[in-house]
């Protein structure tokens, strides 16, 4: 494996710092009903890992960048809403998640899409045998979600 399998206390920092509390996460068995999938690429342009994501994650996490208020937040989880705003802010998050995947010592890796759930299983191919992780955290004032990571 080149690349990092990322860690409670790496997730934990990280995430915390960009929402600015603390964000608890716990290594669950798996994401369950994933939502979306950000596939990351090496320099030669093949994905590499993958971090799928449920309702909860892809919208607490894109509504708490964009201070939408919790309660719209937590509707849109109910009704499994993903908004452009909320997808954009995802994204980002998700190309700040690629930092967990990288050590001085590996290649770099780069975001490659945000591709709904439905519509992965080619993209993710390639990572048949990776590693993977998943974590339940929170995101602070919205509530919980999960995330999973596939790292070769």
């Amino acid at each position: 494996m080149k690349y990092l399998k990322p860690s409670v206390d790496h997730v934990s920092e990280m995430l915390g710092m960009l929402y600015d509390g603390d964000v608890d996460p716990v290594e669950v068995k798996d994401v369950g009903d994933a939502a979306y999938a950000a596939t990351f690429v090496n320099p030669e342009g093949e994905v590499v890992a993958a971090c799928l994501s449920d309702a909860g994650m892809t919208i607490f996490s894109g509504a708490a960048l964009s201070m939408l208020p919790p309660g719209g937040a937590k509707d849109m989880v109910s009704d499994k809403e993903f908004t452009k705003s909320v997808l954009d802010n995802f994204y980002e998050v998700m190309n700040i998640c690629s930092r967990l995947l990288m050590s001085n010592s590996t290649p770099h890796l780069k975001l490659a899409e945000l591709i709904p759930m439905s519509t992965a299983a080619q993209s993710l191919e390639s990572l048949s045998n990776a590693v993977s992780i998943c974590y339940e955290l929170g995101i602070p004032k919205y509530g919980k979600g999960r995330v999973q990571f596939l790292v070769s």
